[in-house]
């Protein structure tokens, strides 16, 4: 006849198919989350390249009071793609995202007040 085991070692089918549902419950959590931060944290260096190129800008204007502000004065970073410089308007600098954060704007006005968006 047939004898079966008493003390069957290892695990069900049931059992490895809950570990592996709570495996990728966990997963995609933290594949949103790991994206989040890399956006929050490119977001974060356009906003600090932009501060950047109005301080190049106003340090090349404190040398030589006829200057002008070109792109090529700013160290950009990968995330950001271009810098637009208008002294005399009321926005100082506005640069443009690159990357993950393409068609994200920061911009400096003249009273201080940084905004970034779309």
């Amino acid at each position: 006849m047939y004898s079966l085991k008493k003390h069957a070692k290892g695990f069900t089918l049931i059992e490895i198919m809950i570990v592996i549902g709570i495996l990728s419950l966990l997963a995609s959590i933290s594949i949103y989350s790991y994206t989040q931060y890399r956006t929050d944290s490119a977001k974060r260096v356009l906003l600090s390249d932009t501060k950047n190129c109005l301080n190049a800008c106003l340090a090349k204007f404190g040398n030589n009071p006829d200057a002008s502000c070109e792109q090529s004065d700013c160290a950009l970073s990968v995330y950001t793609s271009s810098c637009v410089f208008d002294l005399a308007g009321p926005v100082y600098v506005s640069c443009d995202g690159a990357g993950i954060i393409a068609g994200q704007r920061c911009s400096v006005y003249q009273n201080g007040q940084v905004q970034c968006g779309r």
